[in-house]
């Protein structure tokens, strides 16, 4: 039985093996078989092609159109900045999210027992036994370096109650600050906010809107937000059980 895809180790060794292609390589294109060279591997062996993948996973990686590898922006900013800075830890926190698993984990079970992990691993992702244990362990890892259970709470799609916007007919312009969430914090006053509106459909309008600096890399982390938010969002035009038609 074979697990699904996922890190294979946490996000502080995939931290510590970046460094050690800063202290021997810099940021250079590099060959796989370079790579690997770096960590202390004497050739590509099923390990050290594990650990590459995962440094990809993270976003640690680039990788170019001849398949060699170069530190990412992402593991710039995570080595460069100092140990407690606010761009260090943003950093962080997108590698953190950048695998889809992590990003499921941390939004259904952020503090949930590694025994709960584990069942729902297996039986609800396909988990093996041993590739659960594994996955468990590079997630707890990943949360403690990123700090992702000192965020705030994010409500699900299912805990959110959005007003719905003014209708044009009532006169407000769209400059008018939006109707607030639930759970919503207070704006800072001080900080940059970028809004962003989309209609889309009838009565419904998407707002997202970005407290601080955004940059086009937090749209790739709102994306996977969005993907979890969908599968606990009810669609109300679904068919149901009772509205099949009975049988002849």
């Amino acid at each position: 039985m074979r697990s699904p895809n996922y890190p294979a180790v946490g996000l502080s060794e995939a931290v510590s093996m970046a460094q050690s292609i800063w202290n021997r390589e810099k940021r250079s294109n590099l060959s796989p078989e370079s790579v690997v060279q770096a960590w202390g591997y004497s050739g590509m062996s099923g390990v050290a092609r594990t650990k590459i993948a995962a440094m990809k996973k993270y976003g640690l990686f680039d990788e170019d159109n001849e398949g060699d590898l170069r530190l990412s922006d992402r593991a710039m900013n995570i080595l460069h900045n100092p140990l407690e800075s606010p761009e260090r830890l943003a950093s962080l926190r997108e590698a953190a999210f950048a695998p889809e698993l992590f990003t499921d984990l941390q939004q259904t079970y952020p503090h949930a027992s590694d025994e709960t992990l584990k069942s729902y691993l297996i039986t609800k992702k396909g988990f093996s036994d041993t590739g659960a244990g594994s996955c468990i362990g590079a997630f707890r890892d990943t949360q403690e370096i990123a700090k992702l259970n000192d965020m705030e709470p994010t409500p699900t799609a299912s805990q959110s109650a959005f007003k719905p916007p003014p209708s044009p007919a009532s006169g407000p312009s769209h400059n008018q600050q939006p109707q607030s969430t639930v759970n919503a914090p207070p704006l800072p006053q001080a900080e940059t906010i970028t809004t962003l509106r989309w209609p889309l459909a009838k009565g419904v309008v998407a707002e997202v809107r970005f407290i601080g600096p955004a940059k086009p890399s937090h749209l790739d982390l709102l994306k996977r937000y969005l993907d979890v938010a969908k599968d606990s969002m009810i669609d109300p035009d679904a068919p149901t059980e009772d509205s099949s038609e009975p049988p002849q």
